[in-house]
Protein backbone atom coordinates (compact mmCIF):
# COMPACT_ATOMS: atom_id res chain seq x y z
CA UNK A 1 0.00 0.00 0.00
CA UNK A 2 1.12 3.41 -1.00
CA UNK A 3 0.59 6.38 0.91
CA UNK A 4 0.65 10.30 0.32
CA UNK A 5 3.57 12.46 1.39
CA UNK A 6 2.20 14.15 4.77
CA UNK A 7 5.59 15.73 6.82
CA UNK A 8 2.98 15.24 9.94
CA UNK A 9 3.27 11.83 9.83
CA UNK A 10 6.90 11.74 9.58
CA UNK A 11 9.95 12.36 12.27
CA UNK A 12 13.11 13.78 11.83
CA UNK A 13 16.49 11.62 11.17
CA UNK A 14 19.76 11.45 9.95
CA UNK A 15 21.68 8.53 9.03
CA UNK A 16 25.29 8.36 8.44
CA UNK A 17 26.82 6.10 5.89
CA UNK A 18 29.15 3.80 5.69
CA UNK A 19 31.07 6.07 3.25
CA UNK A 20 30.98 9.07 6.02
CA UNK A 21 28.20 11.17 4.38
CA UNK A 22 25.09 12.14 5.87
CA UNK A 23 20.80 11.74 4.66
CA UNK A 24 19.05 13.90 6.70
CA UNK A 25 14.83 14.23 6.12
CA UNK A 26 11.61 13.40 7.17
CA UNK A 27 11.58 9.23 8.32
CA UNK A 28 8.14 7.66 7.54
CA UNK A 29 8.46 4.56 9.57
CA UNK A 30 6.73 1.78 7.69
CA UNK A 31 4.97 3.63 5.12
CA UNK A 32 5.64 3.41 1.57
CA UNK A 33 5.10 6.95 -0.11
CA UNK A 34 3.74 7.44 -3.48
CA UNK A 35 6.44 9.21 -5.48
CA UNK A 36 4.11 10.79 -7.22
CA UNK A 37 3.00 12.93 -3.90
CA UNK A 38 6.45 13.82 -2.91
CA UNK A 39 6.96 17.75 -3.52
CA UNK A 40 9.17 18.50 -6.75
CA UNK A 41 13.34 19.36 -5.46
CA UNK A 42 12.89 16.44 -2.70
CA UNK A 43 14.03 12.75 -3.03
CA UNK A 44 13.28 10.06 -1.80
CA UNK A 45 15.09 6.60 -0.87
CA UNK A 46 13.74 3.39 1.07
CA UNK A 47 15.01 2.02 4.13
CA UNK A 48 16.00 -1.69 5.00
CA UNK A 49 15.79 -3.44 8.51
CA UNK A 50 17.88 -6.43 9.48
CA UNK A 51 16.79 -9.62 9.50
CA UNK A 52 17.92 -10.41 13.68
CA UNK A 53 14.60 -9.16 14.94
CA UNK A 54 15.86 -5.56 14.94
CA UNK A 55 12.84 -3.76 12.96
CA UNK A 56 12.74 -0.64 14.19
CA UNK A 57 16.25 0.86 12.58
CA UNK A 58 17.07 1.13 9.45
CA UNK A 59 20.51 -0.30 8.35
CA UNK A 60 20.60 0.18 4.50
CA UNK A 61 19.25 2.77 2.35
CA UNK A 62 18.59 2.89 -1.40
CA UNK A 63 16.83 5.38 -4.02
CA UNK A 64 14.48 3.25 -5.38
CA UNK A 65 12.35 0.41 -3.76
CA UNK A 66 12.95 -2.58 -1.48
CA UNK A 67 10.45 -5.14 -1.29
CA UNK A 68 12.23 -7.31 0.90
CA UNK A 69 13.06 -6.22 4.86
CA UNK A 70 11.22 -2.85 4.00
CA UNK A 71 11.74 -0.30 7.17
CA UNK A 72 10.14 2.86 5.76
CA UNK A 73 10.84 5.79 3.63
CA UNK A 74 13.61 8.93 4.06
CA UNK A 75 12.22 12.29 2.00
CA UNK A 76 14.97 14.42 2.28
CA UNK A 77 15.98 17.32 0.36
CA UNK A 78 19.55 15.95 -0.11
CA UNK A 79 19.97 14.39 -3.72
CA UNK A 80 22.72 11.86 -2.97
CA UNK A 81 23.70 9.06 -5.69
CA UNK A 82 23.35 6.01 -4.42
CA UNK A 83 24.40 3.36 -7.29
CA UNK A 84 23.80 0.25 -4.89
CA UNK A 85 21.52 -0.10 -1.64
CA UNK A 86 24.68 1.27 0.89
CA UNK A 87 24.95 0.71 4.66
CA UNK A 88 23.77 3.14 7.76
CA UNK A 89 26.03 2.64 10.10
CA UNK A 90 24.21 5.14 12.28
CA UNK A 91 20.82 6.51 12.87
CA UNK A 92 20.00 9.93 14.54
CA UNK A 93 16.13 10.72 15.45
CA UNK A 94 16.37 14.51 15.50
CA UNK A 95 14.11 16.54 17.67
Amino acid sequence: MLFAYDPAQAEKMTVTLSDGREISGEFFDGMRIDPDTIPSGKTWYQTRHDDDGNWSDPVTIVRGRILVNFCGTLVSDADIDLKDETEIVNVNYDE
